[in-house]
């Protein structure tokens, strides 16, 4: 008796896949029939998963955006807490070196040398640990050139 909720048709195989099938089906202790709509039924199950990567694809994007905006928005408030620290370093610097200064001249040269290392160090790429070592003495060397004030 035939179920309601099948079809039969046929297909035509080269002598080579029918072969082929039969061999298979025998290794697997199954049918022709079995092995067919097995191989049909995961064929469509690739078919609808291929359909649905771009979906797929959206959730992950989704996910990883959610996840990577908290990292970001971490970051960037820790980076505006750092920027506020070295600004305020900076102008309290400021602050002690006027008062250390004989004069205003001298305060400007010892500034502006100043501004022009820091510029210098952060134009300088990452680099091994070993490299920031060896950095050591030049930084001690700027330093000194920043106490020059006549250099300028």
């Amino acid at each position: 008796m035939k179920n309601k909720n099948t079809h039969k048709f046929s297909v035509a195989l080269s002598n080579n896949d029918f072969e082929s099938l039969k061999k298979l089906a025998a290794s697997k202790h199954i049918t022709q029939s079995e092995l067919i709509r097995k191989f049909i039924k995961k064929s469509l199950s690739i078919e609808a998963y291929t359909n649905e990567q771009d979906l797929i694809r959206q959730y992950i994007r989704e996910e990883l955006e959610e996840i990577i905006d908290k990292t970001i928005e971490r970051l960037i408030r820790l980076q505006l807490k750092a920027t506020q620290s070295a600004a305020t370093t900076m102008f309290a610097n400021i602050c002690m070196l006027s008062d250390i200064c004989a004069d205003d001249a001298d305060f400007e040269n010892l500034l502006a040398n100043s501004l022009k290392q820091a510029h210098i160090y952060m134009k300088q790429k990452e680099q091994p640990f070993e490299e920031y070592l060896k950095q050591a003495k030049e930084h001690h060397k700027s330093a000194l050139k920043i106490r020059q004030i006549n250099d300028m």
